[in-house]
């Protein structure tokens, strides 16, 4: 079985959430409302820019998160 690398997969959980709350203050300081297509959109996306930046950045940096 292979091991976890923990730094390695707290450091990717800790860029997401950094993306995601990005990207929630830039919403809010541009006073766009959280309602209908928006919040639908703005769901969307603060589940796939950040797993694609992570996925992204994994590649560029060759890097595994198992042994």
């Amino acid at each position: 079985m292979e091991s976890v690398r923990w730094p390695r997969v707290l450091s990717f959980i800790g860029i997401t959430f950094a993306i995601d709350w990005g990207m929630i203050g830039a919403l809010q300081i541009a006073g766009i409302r959280f309602t209908g297509a928006v919040a639908g959109i703005a769901s969307i996306l603060y589940m796939l820019v950040p797993a694609i930046v992570v996925l992204i950045l994994a590649r560029i940096w060759r890097v595994s998160v198992t042994e």
